[in-house]
């Protein structure tokens, strides 16, 4: 089977994007993406998979695969697919473009991930952002991402000895982080004070614990690892890519604070590579909330259960 290589990366700048449509949002990450490679143009396109999680309610927009690739000029032969697993899109069709080269399908596969949430009236998208979860049966009842998070953030208070300050640690550390990057949303550090001080979302999470509704775009150009020096003299070689799932609603789970897809997912990409999570010197991982941050150290392997907020220690790098 054939490795998958990156050769093209792109990133818009995100926030409050008022001034560029979806299409021109893409645009934004794509065209860098073609710029950090070489030798590839939008003709040498196979494939393209565009993570959108929900076009329609956004920005009232279906079937944004092919009208994104004619906007860019890509006419793929192999077809442009929709990827939609919402917090999880922009992986899963990472991993869909990663098996498609392996198994010969296409050679060149560009993989957007894009999102406009400000285009819509606050009140849509916090309905669109609650149906996540099983509207018959939770969300109408209130469980959404913050309320959900909420609950996970108390249970590993009390099985664990969690506190609040610690949580606020990844928020420092997220924010510290932001400042260094150019294209980001918020661009400014907080202090623990002002994360203590900041309003109460749903408890005990506080506005600092929670990630914004944001308008922003990322892209990848994938290819053969055989090809991919000539589009690039370092390309990244992707050696894994996992997916698992366990179910969807909290009443599924048997524990709050023990995410078992997750733990599979990392234990098959650490199979496929022969690594352990010892062996990782660089971890980047969902943030949509602290308590989920914390939580995923800890199904990846990187500590002990009830532990991960100890891989903070407690703010010495913020």
């Amino acid at each position: 089977m054939n490795k998958a290589a990156i050769v093209g990366v792109g990133l818009s700048r995100f926030g409050k994007r008022s001034d560029v449509s979806l299409r021109e949002l893409a645009a934004e990450a794509v065209v860098e993406a073609f710029k950090h490679a070489k030798n590839i143009e939008p003709r040498d396109i196979d494939a393209v998979l565009v993570s959108c999680a929900q076009p329609e309610r956004l920005v009232v927009q279906s079937n944004v695969s092919p009208l994104i690739a004619e906007y860019l000029g890509v006419k793929p032969p192999k077809g442009a697919v929709r990827v939609e697993a919402a917090c999880s899109s922009g992986g899963v069709a990472l991993r869909l473009a990663s098996a498609m080269i392996a198994g010969g399908y296409a050679e060149n596969v560009l993989v957007l991930g894009v999102e406009k949430m400000h285009a819509a009236p606050r009140e849509e998208v916090m309905t669109s952002l609650s149906i996540v979860a099983d509207r018959e049966w939770e969300s109408i009842h209130g469980i959404n991402a913050p309320a959900g998070s909420a609950l996970v953030a108390q249970r590993h208070i009390h099985e664990y000895g969690t506190t609040e300050e610690q949580m606020g640690y990844v928020a420092l550390k997220n924010h510290k982080n932001g400042e260094m990057n150019q294209k980001a949303m918020f661009r400014k550090r907080i202090t623990i004070q002002e994360y203590a001080d900041s309003p109460i979302i749903s408890r005990p999470l506080k506005l600092y614990d929670c990630s914004p509704i944001c308008d922003g775009a990322a892209c990848v150009i994938l290819t053969t690892a055989e090809r991919a020096r000539r589009y690039n003299d370092t390309p990244i070689i992707i050696e894994a890519v996992a997916q698992s799932t366990s179910g969807n609603t909290v009443s599924s789970l048997e524990s709050l604070t023990t995410w078992p897809a997750m733990r599979e997912a990392a234990s098959q990409a650490y199979r496929a590579t022969g690594i352990g999570p010892g062996d990782i010197d660089v971890a980047e991982v969902h943030d949509c909330f602290t308590i989920a941050e914390i939580v995923e150290y800890e199904e990846l392997g990187f500590c002990e259960k009830g532990m991960g907020v100890g891989l903070l220690r407690m703010g010495s790098q913020i």
